[in-house]
């Protein structure tokens, strides 16, 4: 009796690591976020970690699960993103961002869909040419790098970071204007930044931020499912490092000398 007792308490002393080490990835897949991006997976290390009060046997194997656990919920959160924006393609559901209303936010899902001032004369051609040789300009650039504003103008003060859209040659020699664009987040190189938006010297290029805005780059549906799966290992390596913390202790006790003797009178 006392020893099913004993099974039954380190089941439930086992039970909550592993719900916990779980949550967080759990949550990411069902496509629950948090501002900032780094909040989800700080919450699901976080809520492992909290295990310490339980006393573990190994503190190791408990920050190797919150470890496990927090890169379960980031990447696991990225494959949401890139499934729901591939499934989304026709559906016309994207996260919508007008920067006519509001500054594009520092924290933006892997895929948005962008409404802004199209500045065309605000541009840097891509050319795809091996490292160390020159691209021939008198051809016309496959890929243009071209800014995206909140307004018209010349002289625009800043809200937030600058939007730098990747078009292809026929998109990007359009006439300016108002224009909704789709593409992937990801960042942007000062100097591409600065030669874009044609940013003097001083403080206002040292305060320049911005964002690439990639219409080019399609979600991979198996990009996505590779990610999940990535995700699913982690999730599951750290609920067996946290199951593996709370190991009941093996082998039995040796009597001491004294305890010895007198079980022996």
């Amino acid at each position: 009796m006392c020893a099913g007792l004993g099974y039954k308490e380190a089941v439930r002393r086992r039970l909550l690591p592993i719900s916990l080490a779980l949550l967080g990835p759990a949550a990411a897949l069902l496509g629950l976020t948090l501002e900032p991006g780094w909040a989800l997976p700080a919450a699901a290390g976080g809520l492992v970690l909290a295990v310490w009060l339980l006393r573990p046997r190994s503190v190791g194997l408990v920050v190797l699960a919150a470890l496990l656990s927090a890169v379960a919920t980031e990447v696991g959160a990225r494959g949401r993103n890139v499934l729901d924006a591939s499934a989304e393609l026709v559906e016309r559901t994207w996260p919508r961002i007008d920067l006519t209303e509001r500054p594009f936010p520092d924290a933006a899902p892997d895929f948005v869909e962008v409404r802004g001032h199209l500045r065309t004369a605000w541009r840097l051609d891509e050319y795809a040419v091996p490292e160390g040789e020159v691209p021939n300009q008198n051809e016309a650039a496959p890929v243009s790098l071209v800014a995206l504003t909140h307004g018209p103008g010349q002289v625009l003060e800043l809200r937030g970071p600058v939007v730098i859209a990747r078009l292809s040659a026929e998109r990007a020699h359009r006439p300016e204007g108002m224009v909704t664009l789709r593409g992937r987040v990801g960042p942007v190189p000062d100097a591409v930044l600065r030669a874009v938006v044609q940013a003097g010297q001083g403080g206002a290029q040292r305060a320049l931020r911005g964002v690439l805005l990639d219409t080019l780059a399609v979600p991979d549906r198996r990009e996505g499912w590779t990610q999940v799966a990535v995700a699913a290992l982690c999730a599951a390596l750290g609920a067996l490092c946290a199951f593996m913390a709370f190991a009941p202790a093996t082998g039995r006790a040796q009597p001491r000398v004294g305890e010895e003797e007198a079980r022996e009178s």
